[in-house]
């Protein structure tokens, strides 16, 4: 049997940890100077525009770029008409979504942005998102993780600053949210165009569509929009049953959080297509790749927790000011996830690998559930700690039901999971 840890995987996990830790560092300054300019207020409109993109962003493409990643992984380089389906599921999608979210911020949120700005931020940043996952998709079953590294987790990132550091020296530290999507998001457009065109093997494609695809790929999709669901729909309820200003203290407690998953998240891209070759002879080959992994998040996540507990405080009156000294608490309580999240991760792709994805959907959904009715009872009381709280329940309901469906599928044998 194959080592499941060997020198190429290292320096795979290396690569994509690398461009990772880049990325975020580089996300986390964009964020940081993009709250210290617009403040707590704007910065919470901006965070709950966000979270409508990431809900909706997995299902414009579909779930395409998973059965491109299982395609791949298993026929290597044979053509398929996987990309072009999902490419221009997306495009049609990100219309619907500006559409529709456009409409929704201004009627019923009634966020000071002008609706051409909000449409445009929309539009871009879902199809952004959706032609990028495509990209990782082919990539990652073809297991060429440094160009995911360098395209993903390089370029745009440095666009995005670049832009704000550039709107920084020119106009003072103090700027419209309106001007600076007014000028980002045209810039990233551009920048998708240019990588499809000078990066994508033409050899892969075929020039024709495949509808059936979208229905194999819903699922895949569905489970991603419902884990974007849960862990966003509570600045979406924020908005609407508090302020903007709670919005923004606990965006930057959450986003602390969710940074600093990174390594977790670097060896599951590695991983994901051996869960998928793995998957072929049941979920308890699965589940040992998944053990084999767990030591290491769940040790990981351990660490930033107790670290965030001693030096957390500090680092977000040095980082953001003092104007986000409530955020403190709030990332406290969030940093339980992690614990939670390091489990659920690995169990989660070891069930999609073994064929298991409706289920792990189901289970989702239901999570999503769970953290409607709470935040809806909780936040009322609490505010963003009962948004928090919320968060950290769903997430250990969550590992329970994928305890659950593991436990009871352990001996099942599924049908090898279908490939175009």
């Amino acid at each position: 049997m194959t080592p499941v840890f060997s020198r190429k995987v290292g320096r795979d996990i290396a690569s994509i940890a690398g461009g990772l830790s880049y990325a975020r560092l580089v996300r986390f300054v964009f964020f940081i100077l993009l709250g210290r300019a617009i403040g707590p207020q704007a910065l919470g409109v901006y965070a709950a525009i966000v979270a409508f993109i990431r809900i909706v962003a997995p299902l414009a493409n579909g779930g395409l770029p998973h059965l491109f990643v299982q395609h791949l992984a298993v026929h290597r380089e044979k053509p398929s008409p996987l990309f072009l389906t999902g490419f221009l599921a997306a495009l049609v999608n990100s219309l619907l979504a500006a559409a529709v979210g456009t409409l929704g911020f201004s009627l019923f949120f009634r966020f000071l942005l002008p609706p051409g700005a909000i449409a445009l931020f929309i539009f871009v940043e879902v199809l952004l998102a959706s032609g990028l996952e495509l990209f990782k998709g082919l990539y990652q079953g073809l297991e060429r993780f440094p160009l995911i590294s360098w395209v993903i987790y390089f370029l745009f990132p440095t666009l995005r600053l670049a832009v704000l550091a550039s709107l920084f020296l020119l106009q003072g530290p103090e700027l419209e949210l309106a001007r600076i999507l007014v000028l980002l998001e045209p810039l990233q457009f551009l920048a998708l165009v240019l990588v499809f065109f000078f990066t994508l093997p033409r050899r892969l494609f075929v020039a024709r569509l495949d509808p059936g695809a979208l229905k194999r790929g819903l699922p895949f999709a569905l489970s991603t929009t419902s884990t974007e669901i849960y862990g966003n729909v509570d600045k979406l309820m924020l908005s609407k049953l508090a302020t903007s200003f709670v919005v923004g203290v606990y965006t930057v407690g959450f986003r602390i959080v969710q940074y600093l998953l990174f390594p977790v998240m670097s060896g599951l891209t590695v991983f994901y297509p051996k869960f998928f070759r793995r998957g072929t002879r049941g979920l308890g080959e699965t589940l040992r790749l998944g053990l084999a992994v767990l030591p290491f998040s769940v040790g990981y996540a351990v660490l930033v927790v107790l670290a965030l507990a001693l030096v957390g405080k500090w680092v977000i009156l040095w980082l953001f000011g003092a104007r986000y000294a409530p955020a403190v608490g709030l990332m406290r309580v969030l940093s339980l996830t992690l614990l939670v999240r390091s489990v659920s991760l690995v169990l989660g792709d070891a069930l999609t690998g073994a064929g298991y994805q409706v289920k792990r959907t189901a289970a989702i959904f239901v999570a999503v559930g769970v953290n409607f009715v709470l935040n809806l009872v909780l936040i009322p009381i609490w505010g963003g700690y009962g948004a928090a709280w919320a968060t950290v329940f769903s997430e250990v309901f969550l590992l329970g039901a994928f305890l659950y469906l593991i436990w009871r599928y352990r001996h099942a044998v599924p049908p090898p999971p279908r490939t175009s």
